[in-house]
This record gives structure tokens, sequence and C-alpha cells, in this order.
């Protein structure tokens, strides 16, 4: 997992920024992303419009309930999103924990699906499948400009 793919998952969930937005405005939420435990990116990478998660790792289920925990009460500081990298199975955790965080699930990321949302299509050429570098190089050289890549036309990405 890598920075590129972290800000563009986060980018593509409108749900997740709309959540930040509420009452009161300094809401906190946790995200759970299927990974390997281990981060060497920034601790706190920018995402959206001006916006700024904390990345953490959680190598067994009392690791993800504690990050998790801490973090929604406030007794962890840093940005409003944390986002836990965990290789944990799902039936591992606790219901209670899973019930608080985003998608109420540990989200696996689907490089392609990422690609796919920041070009704004609608469809991805089954051929790209295959070749997965061509993701992470796609999700690492996104414009930094607002809106990143521009959309697809057609809704179709394909190798042109």
């Amino acid at each position: 997992m890598n920075t590129a793919t972290i800000t563009q998952y986060l980018s593509s969930h409108s749900s997740l920024a709309a959540s930040l937005t509420g009452e009161g405005g300094d809401r906190r939420r946790a995200v759970l992303l299927r990974s390997a435990p281990r981060w060497d990116g920034p601790a706190e990478p920018g995402w959206g419009e001006g916006r700024t998660a904390g990345i953490a790792v959680a190598p067994s289920p009392l690791a993800v309930h504690e990050l998790v925990l801490d973090h929604l009460a406030g007794r962890r500081p840093g940005p409003a999103v944390l986002v836990v990298l965990t290789d944990r199975e799902q039936h591992e955790l606790d219901p209670a924990i899973l019930a608080r965080v985003h998608k109420k699930r540990i989200d696996t990321v689907d490089s392609w699906d990422v690609v796919r949302e920041a070009f704004g299509a609608r469809q991805t050429d089954p051929r790209l499948r295959d070749v997965n570098w061509a993701a992470e190089a796609l999700l690492d050289a996104t414009p930094p400009t607002r809106g990143g890549w521009p959309p697809v036309p057609g809704g179709w990405l394909s190798r042109q």
C-alpha cells in the first residue's frame, strides 16, 4: 500500500468527506484497509481539498481496537480521519469496532478501482488488470492540481 493509493481511495469516497462536515465540524472517522501492517510513507498524507489523514498500522485485533477507540474518542492527536492498515480478518475483530468504522468493515483496495474512479470512468478495459504496475504508476503520477486526472471521454478507461 502506498501514499497515492490511500489518498486516491480517500478522495474517491465522497461519503467519507461528507461525514466529516456534520454538526460541530470536528467529527472523527476511522477507515480500516486490508494491507500488510507496515507503513513507510508520510504520517499524515494530504487528500481531498486540504484534508489530511493519519496512518497507523495494526498487526493484531487488539491494536485495531485501541487505535480506533482512541481516535474516535479524541485521545489520539491528529487529523479527523485515521486510516488503519491491518492484515487481520474481519471475523477476528469485535463487531462493536466494525460498527464504528467507515463502511463498517475492513475494506480491500483494488488499485484499478481507485484508478477508474480517479479518471471518472464507469468501466475499465479488462486487459488493464493484467498490468498491475500500471495502476500504481498512474496513482503515483496523479496531477497535484485540484481534481487530479481529467475525466476520460465516454466513461471507458482503456490503454489509450
